[in-house]
């Protein structure tokens, strides 16, 4: 809520407070402190007034309201690809050998031990959506810490991860 922070700092410059700013803009100072709350959008016309008053250019609340629920939706939606993405990984898992002591995917394991199940099982063509779930950095160092240790039983896969991914 960027927007509504500025329209309080704006309003504090001008020494307005917000049931004097809704009183000029002809809105219920109820809906302009619930409006900046995030609970509700401004109404046009009344973003326009609000505009004016604060000497935005004509328009500016109601653009920079519709940003601010683009990234809030983008933001949602790489959330939902992001836990969808690890319920893939641990599927495919599961069904190439790993977490074999468990009787279902299971889906609550921490990021690190997922993406560490991951680098000993995926196959390497599925490991696009490893890297498209966590940061190159983040899978690296779990790469580090977790299956280098492990020199000799893991010497082959360690050479051909560091050749493919880590060099």
């Amino acid at each position: 809520m960027v927007l509504a922070e500025k329209i309080r700092n704006d309003l504090k410059r001008k020494h307005l407070s917000q049931k004097e700013a809704a009183d000029i803009i002809g809105m219920p100072g109820q809906n302009l402190s619930s409006t900046l709350q995030g609970k509700r959008d401004f109404p046009l016309k009344e973003s326009l007034l609000l505009d004016e008053l604060l000497g935005y250019p004509r328009g500016y609340i109601q653009h920079t309201q519709t940003e601010e629920k683009i990234q809030r939706s983008k933001a949602s939606l790489a959330q939902t690809d992001y836990i969808t993405n690890k319920r893939k990984i641990l599927e495919l898992v599961k069904e190439n050998g790993g977490l074999w002591s468990y009787d279902s995917v299971p889906y609550k394991l921490d990021d690190d031990t997922i993406i560490e199940e991951a680098l000993l099982h995926l196959q390497f063509e599925d490991m696009g959506l490893l890297f498209n779930t966590w940061s190159f950095v983040h899978i690296k160092r779990v790469w580090k810490q977790r299956l280098l240790p492990q020199r000799t039983r893991l010497n082959t896969l360690n050479t051909l991860l560091y050749l493919l991914f880590f060099q």
